[in-house]
């Protein structure tokens, strides 16, 4: 990511089985505490220029709303038990896959955001 970077990465279902150990081991280095995330979590990470800016986990429902490098931003996670959803909405517009696993959106800027998503249920975790 160049400058003014945000990544938002959502879980919906499950994150936890498959979760890539080279994706835990970069995102542990910049201080996440992923390594605590459990089968069927919520998750929410926000990373904004390299760094977190906002992190929770957890068995509930998990929603973050709050304006990050002047976008508007929303997001839903839910594990597979409270609700298995996922939204990532950077101005109202929902860019999240929807899938089970990681949803990732990148944004930068007024540039238009790019969505993935892993379905880190699966042993090989490939990329959408």
């Amino acid at each position: 990511c160049k400058s003014d970077c945000v990544i938002a990465i959502a879980a919906m279902d499950d994150a936890a089985l498959n979760f890539p150990k080279k994706a835990v081991a970069s995102l542990v280095n910049i201080k996440s505490e992923i390594e605590h995330l459990r089968y069927r979590d919520s998750l929410i990470i926000l990373i904004e220029n390299g760094s977190i800016i906002y992190e929770n986990m957890g068995k509930e429902l998990l929603k973050y709303d709050n304006t990050v490098s002047g976008r508007n931003l929303n997001i839903t996670s839910a594990g597979s038990m409270v609700g298995n959803t996922v939204r990532i909405m950077i101005d109202n517009i929902n860019y999240a896959h929807g899938r089970r696993g990681i949803n990732l959106v990148i944004f930068s800027g007024s540039e238009e955001p790019k969505s993935y998503s892993f379905d880190t249920h699966l042993p090989d975790c490939n990329i959408k």
